[in-house]
């Protein structure tokens, strides 16, 4: 018994760094999606653009298709609500990354107006589920306002870059270029699905259902529509500030400012 307590002394377990090390990875997922996956909200005035002059749309079908793939995006966030802790999340990242590639992919090939909504709606809804886990595995490491910090930095970060490389990698190309661009950034980091933990959200569930009591199950349903209702007001609020980010880069151009 003395000989066993001395030895758990001397040798005592290393959770802190092990906890550390696990954050770090976690905060790397964080970087690699939301840089890659949200970047496409930040960049919309380019993409209106060249939408405009390219495929010769009018303003009002242009505003159609980022309204709709904006929703798209934060729609996505509602089914997640009930899938999150049911399903394998390295599996799933790498389901809708492919999925979010292959959008892309296809929304530069297209060149039918409906075909290319269609594609857009289907590169937001994988991107906007990706984009749920990266904000639940935020909230498990051991500084979240942090890995929240990370999550803005790092899309805030690669749509600037994108912007100041504009004038040189896509002012004089198609929009499927920039379409190109995400679809590789996004097919780049695919590999770091395997850094988060797979099981983490369905273990908590599987808990949280062990001890639940009935008190605890009815509370449960009235969060659930408090969470929907919160959700639904999300939603509205990304579609609405869209009407006015989208035509940025066109308010600009009347305005006689230059997109370089």
């Amino acid at each position: 018994m003395v000989r066993n307590t001395l030895s758990e002394t001397a040798n005592p377990p290393m959770r802190a760094p092990a906890k550390k090390y696990t954050d770090f990875k976690t905060n790397t997922y964080i970087v690699g999606f939301s840089a890659s996956l949200y970047m496409v909200l930040l960049i919309t005035p380019m993409i209106t653009t060249k939408l405009v002059d390219q495929l010769d749309l009018s303003a009002s079908a242009v505003g159609t298709l980022l309204f709709v793939e904006i929703g798209a995006f934060s729609f996505a966030t509602i089914p997640a609500y009930y899938w999150l802790r049911r399903v394998n999340l390295t599996r799933a990242t790498l389901a809708f990354g492919s999925i979010a590639v292959v959008g892309n992919v296809l929304s530069g090939l297209v060149s039918s107006y409906e075909l290319l909504m269609a594609c857009r709606v289907v590169a937001a809804l994988a991107a906007g589920s990706i984009t749920v886990i990266i904000l639940t595995m935020a909230r498990k490491t051991r500084n979240p306002s942090r890995s929240y910090a990370v999550f803005l930095a790092s899309q805030l970060g690669m749509a600037a870059i994108f912007l100041a490389a504009y004038p040189v990698l896509f002012e004089d190309r198609p929009v499927s270029a920039i379409y190109y661009a995400l679809a590789f950034l996004a097919l780049v980091c695919l590999p770091l699905a395997w850094l988060i933990d797979p099981d983490a959200y369905r273990r908590e569930a599987a808990a949280e259902k062990a001890e639940q009591s009935p008190v605890a199950v009815r509370t449960s349903k009235v969060l659930d529509s408090t969470g929907v209702m919160g959700l639904a007001t999300v939603l509205l609020f990304y579609i609405s500030l869209s009407g006015v980010w989208v035509f940025m880069a066109e308010i600009g151009t009347a305005s006689d400012v230059s997109m370089t």
